[in-house]
C-alpha cells in the first residue's frame, strides 16, 4: 500500500470566504415581498412548483450587487440593468428552484470544492507529506492519467454537462464570474466533444449553455468578453421551441443540479420519473432515476434508513440492463444494488433478472463481475476505490476479500491520491482490516485537510481523538471545526450527531457539566440520538477504553445523575428524558431532519461560524 498523501491546498483555500463574495449569500428581506403583474409563472413541463419572477430578479440582483466591490466592476452601469424576464425564464427551466439562488454562501463553497477534485485533481501529485517514511514522493511526469471524466462523458453524458452547469452556478451565486465564463467556455467544449456520441441531445445542451452565455453577457455587458458559441449572440433560447426531447434533456441536467446542490430529493425524483414516463429509451436516464430513489431511501436518519432496495430500484435498473447491459455505469449500479440485499437478507432475492440463493453464490458473482469491470477500465479511479469498499466493509464478514480491497485501493489511489473518497476508504480501511488506529488517523486527517467539507473523515477523527483524552481534547477540536465555514454547509442531523459526540469526549474527560450541556442541545432537535445500542461497537472499533467511556458506563452515571435531580429543578425534566432514553425505558420522537438542504442549519445560530454569512433570505 502506497502510503504517502497530500495536502491539497486548493481544497483548504475554497473553504474561505472572500468579502466581496460573502454578499452575495442572501437576498435582501424585501425581496420575500416582491410582487409583479406576470409574477407567479409555471416551469413548462414536469411536477416542478411555480415561481415569482420579481423575487428571482432580486436574487440576481442581489449577486450582481457584491460585484461592484470587486475590482473592474465598480462603475459599471450595467450592473444596475434590468435582466430580461425572458432570460430569467429560461434560467428557471434550467435551474428549477428560486432558492437555489439565494443559498447559504458556503452551499456555493461546498459545490465548487467537491467539484474541483472532479473536474481539476486528476493527473496532478502534489505530493508532501507522507505517513510513515517522511520522504517525498517524486511528481513523475508520466502518471497514467485517470479515465474518470471520459468515461463519465461517453456513458453518463447528462451527468457530466449536468456537474459542469452546477459548477457554473455556484461560481456566479459566489460572486465569481470569471470563473464561471471560464467554465462556461469549458462547458461548450464539452458539448462540442458529445455532438457526435449523443446528437440527440445536443438540442437541450444548447439551450442550457446558450442561455448561460447570454445572462452572463447581459449581466456584464460582455466585460468578461464571452465568445459566442453559436451566431446569434444574444438571442435568448426559448424552452417551449424545444422538441421534447431537448425539454427532457434539460430536465435530466437540472436534475443533476439538484444532485450538486443537495435540493429536496422528492422533487428531484419526481421530475426524473416524468423524465423516464416520457422517454424511455436513454439507459443513462434510468442509471440516474435508480441513483436519485437510492439517494432518496438513505436520506433519512439512520435509525430508520432502510438498507433493502425499494421494488422500483430493481425495476429502474432492471430496465438499464435491459437497454445496455455492457454499460459500465449500469453494472456499478447492479453491483450497489446487489450490495444493499445483501446486506439486508440472507442471500436468497433477485435483482437484475438474476436469482440468487445464498451468500456465497452472491460474492462470488459479485466478485467476478467487478474483476471485469476493472479489467475493462483500468484507469478509473471511481471504480477502484469504490469496489474497495464492497470486500472490506459491506459484504459478510466472512466473506471479506482483503487483499482484492487493496488492490483496488492502491490503484485509485497512485492513480489519483488527490481523491477524497480513496483518502477515507484508506483510513477506513487500515482501521478495520488491519487495526492500525494510528495509520488510519492519518488518512483521515489527510482527507479532512484536503477536503475540508468532508464531514466523515472529520467525523472518524473525533472518533479517534476521544479514545485518547489525554492527547487531545476532542471537544475542543469539535467546538473549533463547527466555527467554520465547512462546516455550515453540513446537514443538520450530521452536526447533531457531532455535537452528541462532543458530549461523549466531555464525558471521558469526567466534564459532565459540559457533556450534559452539549446533549440538551442535542435532545432539543434529535432524541433518537441517544440510542445507546451502537456505542460499545464504537468503543471497540476506536479502541476507547471502557474505564473512561462505555455504554454501561454512561448508563450507571446516567441513574446517578437521575437520582440528583431534586437539587436541580430547572434540569428534572432534560435529565429525565436523558435517562429514559439511555437506558431505553422510552422510544425517542421520530426525528423530522433529513440531509437535504440549501440553508445553513438553524443549528449554527449556537456557535456563531466565522468568516461567513450563513444568512439565507
Amino acid at each position: 500500500m502506497m502510503e504517502t498523501a497530500a495536502a491539497n491546498s486548493a481544497a483548504a483555500t475554497s473553504a474561505a470566504a472572500t468579502s466581496a463574495a460573502a454578499t452575495s449569500a442572501a437576498a435582501t428581506s424585501t425581496a420575500a415581498t416582491a410582487t409583479t403583474d406576470e409574477a407567479i409563472v409555471t416551469l413548462a413541463t414536469g411536477s416542478l412548483p411555480n415561481y415569482n419572477v420579481n423575487l428571482v430578479v432580486c436574487y440576481l440582483n442581489q449577486i450582481r450587487k457584491g460585484l461592484t466591490s470587486m475590482e473592474g466592476y465598480a462603475s459599471t452601469s450595467y450592473l444596475e440593468a434590468p435582466i430580461p424576464n425572458e432570460v430569467v425564464k429560461s434560467l428557471m427551466e434550467i435551474v428549477g428552484n428560486p432558492e437555489l439562488f439565494n443559498a447559504a454562501y458556503c452551499c456555493y463553497r461546498r459545490v465548487l470544492n467537491q467539484l474541483s477534485f472532479q473536474f481539476f485533481n486528476t493527473n496532478k501529485t502534489g505530493l508532501s507529506d507522507t505517513i510513515n517514511s517522511g520522504n517525498d514522493v517524486e511528481n513523475k511526469s508520466d502518471r497514467i492519467i485517470p479515465s474518470d471524466l471520459e468515461d463519465q462523458i461517453q456513458y453518463k453524458p447528462t451527468e457530466a454537462f449536468g456537474d459542469k452547469v452546477a459548477q457554473i452556478i455556484a461560481y456566479i451565486c459566489a460572486g465569481e464570474l470569471l470563473p464561471a465564463s471560464e467554465e462556461l467556455t469549458n462547458l461548450q467544449r464539452m458539448r462540442d466533444n458529445l455532438l457526435h456520441l449523443y446528437s440527440d441531445l445536443d438540442e437541450g445542451f444548447y439551450f442550457v449553455a446558450k442561455t448561460f452565455e447570454c445572462f452572463l453577457n447581459m449581466t456584464t455587458g460582455n466585460h468578461l468578453n464571452i465568445v459566442s458559441h453559436q451566431e446569434g449572440k444574444n438571442v435568448i433560447p426559448i424552452f417551449d421551441d424545444l422538441t421534447a426531447k431537448g425539454k427532457l434533456t434539460v430536465r435530466v441536467v437540472q436534475s443533476h443540479i439538484f444532485r450538486n446542490f443537495r435540493c429536496k430529493s422528492n422533487q428531484l425524483v419526481d421530475t426524473l420519473k416524468q423524465v423516464v414516463i416520457e422517454d424511455d429509451s436513454v439507459t443513462e436516464w434510468w442509471i440516474t432515476l435508480a441513483e436519485a430513489v437510492r439517494r432518496k431511501r438513505r436520506d433519512v436518519p439512520k435509525h430508520y434508513r432502510g438498507k433493502r432496495p425499494l421494488d422500483e430500484e430493481y425495476q429502474y435498473v432492471d430496465k438499464a440492463l435491459k437497454l445496455d447491459s455492457e454499460n459500465p455505469f449500469v453494472k456499478l449500479t447492479l453491483m450497489d444494488c446487489i450490495i444493499d440485499c445483501l446486506r439486508d437478507s440472507k442471500g436468497s432475492f433477485v435483482c437484475g433478472g438474476i436469482t440468487f440463493t445464498n451468500s456465497g453464490e452472491t460474492v462470488a458473482f459479485m466478485k467476478d463481475s467487478c474483476r471485469k469491470l476493472l479489467k475493462q477500465f483500468p484507469r478509473s479511479v471511481k471504480f477502484h476505490s469504490q469496489i474497495s469498499d464492497y470486500f472490506a466493509r459491506f459484504v459478510t464478514l466472512c466473506y471479506f476479500d482483503i487483499p482484492f480491497a487493496e488492490e483496488c485501493l492502491d490503484v485509485a489511489y497512485n492513480l489519483n491520491p488527490n481523491y477524497p473518497p480513496t483518502t477515507h476508504r484508506l483510513g477506513i480501511f487500515n482501521r478495520m482490516s488491519k487495526g492500525a488506529l494510528t495509520t488510519s488517523f492519518e488518512w483521515f486527517k489527510i482527507t479532512e485537510k484536503m477536503d475540508s467539507y468532508h464531514f466523515n473523515s472529520f467525523m472518524e477523527c473525533v472518533k479517534n481523538m476521544i479514545g485518547r483524552p489525554e492527547d487531545y481534547n476532542a471537544a475542543e477540536v469539535i467546538e473549533e471545526k463547527l466555527c467554520t465555514p465547512g462546516a455550515c454547509s453540513w446537514p443538520e442531523v450530521d452536526i447533531l450527531e457531532l455535537i452528541f459526540y462532543k458530549g461523549i469526549a466531555h464525558f471521558s474527560r469526567k466534564e459532565y457539566e459540559e457533556a450534559l450541556e452539549a446533549w440538551e442541545l442535542v435532545s432539543i432537535h434529535n432524541e433518537e440520538i441517544f440510542r445507546l445500542c451502537d456505542l460499545d461497537q464504537t468503543c471497540g472499533f476506536y479502541n476507547w477504553d471502557e474505564t473512561l467511556i462505555s455504554r454501561d458506563k454512561l448508563q450507571i452515571w446516567m441513574k446517578n445523575e437521575k437520582s440528583k435531580v431534586d437539587q436541580c429543578p430547572t434540569r428534572t425534566e432534560f435529565v429525565t428524558l436523558l435517562y429514559n432514553l439511555m437506558i431505553g425505558t422510552v422510544e425517542p420522537k421520530k426525528s423530522n431532519l433529513y440531509y437535504n438542504s440549501l440553508s445553513c442549519p438553524g443549528i449554527f445560530q449556537r456557535f456563531k461560524p466565522k468568516n461567513i454569512d450563513t444568512t439565507n433570505g
